[in-house]
């Protein structure tokens, strides 16, 4: 990628989203909006038209044909007993109490009501209460039809429907809840039965409430009564909603720059806080941040928390870019000035204005901003100011502009770029209908310059970069959306702003407003690479890193990483951290640093992301000279996986002894075949041991084999310990032993072999009961005795609390798992280990062949799965990366097509990563096919 063009240095496109310590945790809150209750009117002895008691409701219009409306003590101390009540003793009428709401019930707003139905006669008398428009059109009704029927009944847009599960209780009361869940769908519930249905609405407000006492054709034997209560407005509170995200924004050293953020909140005024770089900016409390004065201590990254009862909401990032003020040619700001007049700043001219059918102004903003406006028909005002030079090429022209309203279609507001005679050269303009889209001008045209911001509430940056005499890019430096266009070649000498109105009067005044005038030179230089990232890869599910840095000769640098051709979100800084990777993590990365002057590219990355496969933890072979030779705690040292030589931990009888052992019929075929070179020997009350690699840096604890102790036995995880055991007399003590802290009796937790009264093989736990494994073996004699060697594999599952699950196979066959073990044993204790040790008294041992693995292929050194990774051409050669066990190697054949014929192209031998590679440096012209294959 070459370097972009110099303004687009001041693009610092950030999205950092940032976590806090002790954050108030964001939760759902009840509010209520309206309240009241019977009780609020029981010193007046009634409830009457024109009452406005409680809070978030309207007065009560109340209908009494036929009828009456009074307060009963019926409800419960909680709600202070009193009850509002309708009454109706005449046939064919209806008594009603209506009130309105403060405001409509909004979206996820309920409104709750207690009523109690009291006795009805006659299946065509009714009470209920329904919600309504403000025209009194009916919304939403609930009510119970006489005869003291089970079932409740309710109309709404679709027709009449059956509450089906609804109380119908004329001795108590019952709380009913409405929920408004969309503008056309509700909730209806009966809170004391848990019973609910939902329907839909016509999508008008809900504005009202009316309930209601209706008699039939006759009237009823006593005067029956309708009793509500508890009549509740309440909404769901939730977390602030940014409104307004801060923009991005540069400035001239010693200039001023005004960041503004606002928040919606349903529970009040939210508080506010800015930050900088992750730090609380002391004081800065409000809506809009200023910084004057800046220098490059200000450059970098800020946002806004909004907060309430309910939680916090973060703000977008916006990076504020300081431009070194000796890059400056011509520098001009509002802030110079207490009217709109003179030659304040360095390398302009003075203003010119004309302002027919209108007038200009320095606004009260903080900073203060110019403004032009113009309220007749067909006329414009403008500010036009030459500058004292030419805009060099290489050279940017930087302002800021608040573009306003634009009622109507026909008004427009304007920044140009002229020549000495005062033709337009380029001209960025928006026009009316608050279109968010802008538009430009230069010698090919019109153009419409997209996602460039319209906010006519934020003053947002602009750049205009002469890139050749005839060529241009202009920059939006708040949303970073660019265009690059074509010139007259004529020289840029003037910079005008206009506001125009079109063929109609304006209602009021509008205006046009602006600041920060800036020429920039192309003297200074885009960024330089101190440190290019580098390959990094590693296994699913690990953290990667990768940094980079550049040195800047014009303020500070901005960064933003790319994975392929794509910016990755939020990766602004110089180093980009990968957790939890996948496989799709795979690819190329490389990082673009910015400033003022333009970008530079850093070189590509190749990162790749592997599954692990079959992995080799520890591994003992015994392979040292052997006469036999004495263990000294130094010599014995090789193999892999282990922190330190073999030691020995008692007696003088522990030696390597000249060949291997042969596990023959007792272990599965060609895994003899690993088994080379010598072995481990004791005698005469004698025992050695060595210690793991459990160190921050080792292979098991980048696999997460380590638990909070630094032991092997993270819960969750499963290892295979496989080893060769020849004893002696089997009725004696012997033992492969796990230990933990110490390889001698202190540090043993659990073992294989005898430490009982009889001759059989035992699994010891760390509870302390023993396992049988069956009938134990002894050579006695290596000349003349049974000369039966063991194969064992321990697979250890670790639990929580390391109640840990064990099985033993004795002698398996099978290059699988077995189904079927020797013995399956669960919650043994705690069998976290970082240390084994081989012991004997008062007879022989021998052993060989010590594997600690991930899988049952580890326990047998066979190389298990292996995956051949996507290849990547590198200089016309192409590289075959495979995945798979260190310990072995596989062949690379490749073929013109998949039905072969297929060919080697080399070994690949994977190192510690799990990465081997071959190099095609002899690739078909045409396609071609790579696979791999077992050695």
């Amino acid at each position: 990628m070459k370097n972009k063009v110099s303004i687009r240095g001041l693009l610092k496109i950030v999205g950092v989203v940032v976590g806090f310590c002790g954050a108030l945790t964001a939760r759902a809150q009840i509010i209520t909006n309206a309240y009241d209750v019977a009780t609020n009117y029981a010193a007046a002895g009634n409830f009457f038209a024109g009452d406005n008691l409680g809070t978030g409701f309207g007065p009560w219009a109340i209908s009494a044909g036929g009828g009456s409306q009074t307060l009963s003590t019926d409800d419960s101390t909680a709600f202070g007993q009193y009850a509002f009540t309708l009454l109706n003793t005449t046939a064919d009428s209806t008594t009603t109490a209506t009130r309105p709401f403060a405001s409509p019930l909004p979206v996820g707003g309920s409104f709750t009501v207690r009523f109690r139905l009291n006795h009805l006669d006659s299946n065509i008398d009714t009470n209920g209460f329904e919600l309504q428009d403000s025209s009194g059109n009916v919304l939403f009704s609930f009510y119970h039809k006489g005869g003291d029927n089970g079932n409740g009944a309710f109309t709404d847009a679709a027709g009449a429907g059956i509450a089906t599960n609804f109380t119908y209780n004329f001795s108590a009361f019952s709380t009913f809840t409405f929920t408004l869940t969309s503008a056309t769908t509700y909730t209806f519930q009966d809170i004391n039965t848990g019973g609910s249905f939902s329907g839909t609405l016509s999508g008008a407000a809900v504005s009202q409430v009316t309930f209601f006492r209706a008699n039939g054709d006759a009237a009823p034997s006593d005067g029956q009564n309708f009793d509500f209560n508890a009549l509740t407005i309440t909404t769901l509170g939730s977390k602030p909603v940014i409104a307004v995200q801060p923009k991005n924004s540069a400035a001239v050293a010693g200039g001023t720059v005004t960041l503004t953020a606002t928040a919606t909140s349903n529970q009040g005024t939210p508080g506010y806080q800015w930050y900088f770089t992750n730090h609380i900016l002391v004081g800065a409390m409000s809506t809009n941040l200023v910084l004057a004065n800046i220098g490059t201590t200000n450059a970098g990254s800020y946002f806004l928390v909004a907060s309430n009862a309910a939680g916090m909401a973060t703000s977008s990032v916006a990076t504020v870019t300081v431009i070194p003020f000796g890059f400056t040619n011509a520098l001009d700001a509002a802030s110079n000035y207490s009217s709109f007049t003179g030659n304040q700043g360095f390398g302009f001219g003075a203003w010119t204005l004309s302002t027919v059918g209108g007038g200009d102004y320095i606004s009260g903003d903080n900073p203060p901003l110019f403004g032009i406006w113009n309220n007749t028909a067909d006329s414009q005002s403008t500010a036009i100011r030459s500058l004292n030079t030419p805009l060099p090429v290489g050279g940017s022209f930087m302002v800021q502009l608040q573009m306003n309203g634009l009622d109507t279609a026909s008004n427009t507001n304007m920044f140009e770029l002229l020549d000495a005679s005062g033709n337009v050269l380029f001209s960025y303009f928006h026009e009316g209908g608050d279109n968010t889209n802008g538009w430009y001008t230069d010698a090919n045209g019109t153009g419409t310059a997209t996602n460039f911001a319209y906010d006519y509430t934020q003053v947002d940056s602009f750049a205009f970069t002469l890139t050749s005499s005839t060529t241009y890019t202009f920059t939006d430096l708040a949303t970073g959306a660019t265009f690059s266009g074509t010139l007259s070649g004529a020289p840029i000498t003037q910079v005008g702003f206009v506001r125009a109105n079109g063929d109609g009067t304006q209602s009021g005044g509008q205006d046009f407003k602006f600041t920060m005038l800036v020429v920039l030179s192309p003297n200074g230089a885009a960024p330089q690479f101190t440190t290019q990232p580098q390959y990094n890869g590693g296994i699913v599910g690990s953290t990667l890193n990768l940094s980079g840095a550049a040195t800047s000769s014009a303020g500070a640098v901005g960064y933003q990483w790319y994975f392929g051709s794509t910016a990755i979100a939020d990766a602004t800084n110089p180093t980009l951290v990968l957790g939890n990777t996948t496989l799709s993590n795979s690819g190329t990365y490389y990082l673009v640093a910015t400033n003022a002057f333009g970008a530079t590219t850093s070189a590509v990355s190749v990162v790749t992301v592997y599954v692990e496969n079959s992995r080799l933890l520890a591994y003992e072979g015994f392979n040292y000279e052997a006469d036999p030779t004495i263990i000294d705690g130094t010599s014995q040292n090789g193999g892999l996986g282990w922190s330190g030589a073999w030691v020995s931990v008692t007696g003088s009888g522990n030696f390597i002894n000249p060949g291997n052992l042969v596990g023959g019929t007792n272990a599965p075929a060609n895994y003899d075949s690993l088994s080379t070179g010598n072995s481990y020997y004791n005698f005469g009350s004698s025992r050695a041991g060595r210690f793991l690699d459990c160190s921050t840096n080792g292979a098991l604890a980048a696999r997460g084999y380590l638990d909070a102790k630094g032991n092997i036995g993270a819960p969750g995880k499963t290892i295979y310990v496989s080893f060769l055991l020849q004893p002696d007399v089997a009725s004696l003590f012997y033992e492969f032993e796990f230990h933990r802290g110490d390889l001698g009796d202190p540090g043993r937790i659990a073992g294989v072999g005898d430490d009982t009264s009889t001759n059989d093989v035992f699994f010891r736990q760390p509870n302390g009961i023993f396992a049988d494994l069956g009938a134990g073996d002894s050579f006695e004699d290596p000349s003349v005795g049974n000369h039966t060697v063991d194969f064992y594999v321990v697979r250890i599952d670790f639990q929580p609390n390391h109640a840990d699950n064990v099985t033993v196979y004795r002698n398996p066959t099978s290059i699988t798992e077995p189904a079927t073990a020797t013995v399956t044993l669960t919650n043994v204790g705690n069998m976290s280990f970082n240390g084994l040790s081989l012991g004997a008294f008062g007879n022989e041992l021998a052993a060989d062949e010590i594997r600690v693995g991930a899988t049952w292929a580890d326990a047998l050194g066979l190389p298990g799965s292996f995956s051949l990774l996507s290849p990547s051409k590198q200089a016309g050669n192409w590289v075959i990366p495979v995945a798979g066990n260190p310990a072995f190697s596989y062949r690379v054949q490749r073929a013109p097509s998949l039905t072969g014929p297929w060919e080697d192209l080399g070994t690949a031998t994977p190192v510690e990563n799990g990465i081997g590679t071959v190099l095609d440096t002899t690739p078909f012209s045409d396609k071609a096919f790579y696979r791999a294959v077992m050695p």
